[in-house]
């Protein structure tokens, strides 16, 4: 007899990442940092063995990606200083390594190339205009380690649609979102923050917070919220169909969703399904057309 087995989760899942090619070189007597493949050169300065990066003295002729999350042989890179890569249009893609604490202000201002930034859970701070005018970042994921996201830190990130904000945020500056007019979703994982003056002015976003988490009303700096809670139910519909395994899912009306499954959960490598979002009424049903051609078949289900 064939396994399905369901796990259900409230997740949000991060992209894996490639390892880089190279690795870095400092020199105390110019007080920069070179990289031995990308063609980054960057000024730091040091405090010991700690590193803080302050700009950029040389960028690749095109787009590229900043590999900081390489190797520095004898350092570590703590912070990235204020303004270090501000209109820096080279840069489309960066990984910040896990030494880092803090992200400065208008670190990454105007990267008007920049469609992806992850952010490691080292990092307790981001600072004001830290990524204003992104006008081509898409997501972001900030992590549970964050306490505080300065004034203007995504002011006008234009193609900004979606942010996942770590239960650790006490307080959100003035203007933070203003003007992100593509943000339709913000998932807090914790209670409610304190934000400042029109920190979600002239976005369309939704925000959606957990169940548990406290200090939520109907409305957020200006915005409308939603609990995220869809559960799957183990009523008359679960089970097998001539069509597939299926079940119901319930939760908050309009609640957007992604299931996602997987046949082996020593290796987890989860393919997602359906993307959608709950009626009007606060219900989806989910069908797997394809369950009959696994020998076991596990769900979950994910923030989108």
């Amino acid at each position: 007899m064939k396994k399905y087995r369901l796990i259900f989760a409230m997740l949000i899942c991060l992209p894996v990442l490639s390892a880089w090619a190279g690795q870095w070189t400092y020199d105390s007597g110019s007080a920069e940092l070179s990289h031995d493949t990308s063609g980054w050169v960057l000024a730091a300065s040091r405090n010991g063995t700690n590193l803080t990066v302050t700009g950029v003295s040389q960028s690749p002729d095109t787009p590229s990606a900043l590999p900081l999350s390489d190797l520095i042989p004898g350092y570590a890179l703590v912070s990235i200083g204020d303004w270090a890569f501000y209109d820096c249009t080279s840069l489309d893609f960066v990984t910040i390594p896990g030494s880092v604490t803090h992200i400065g202000d208008g670190t990454f201002g105007s990267c008007t190339s920049l469609a992806t930034v992850h952010i490691p859970d080292s990092v307790t701070s981001i600072g004001d205009s830290a990524f204003s005018y992104c006008s081509t970042l898409i997501s972001v994921i900030i992590p549970d380690s964050v306490t505080s996201i300065g004034s203007y830190a995504f002011w006008d990130c234009s193609v900004l649609a979606s942010v996942t904000i770590g239960n650790s945020v006490t307080n959100i500056g003035d203007s933070a979102f203003w003007d992100c007019s593509a943000l339709t979703s913000v998932l807090f994982t914790g209670d409610a923050p304190a934000f400042g003056f029109e920190a979600f002015a002239s976005t369309p976003a939704t925000i959606y917070y957990l169940p548990g988490s406290t200090g939520w009303s109907t409305t957020f700096g200006g915005r409308p919220t939603l609990l995220w809670n869809p559960t799957i139910q183990h009523d008359a519909s679960f089970g097998f169909a001539p069509d597939g395994f299926c079940f119901n899912i319930y939760g908050t009306a309009n609640i957007p969703v992604i299931v996602e499954a997987c046949t082996n959960l020593s290796c987890c490598v989860w393919t997602p399904l359906l993307t959608n979002s709950l009626d009007s009424s606060g219900a989806l049903y989910f069908t797997d057309s394809s369950s009959t051609g696994h020998p076991a078949r596990f769900y979950r289900i994910v923030w989108p």
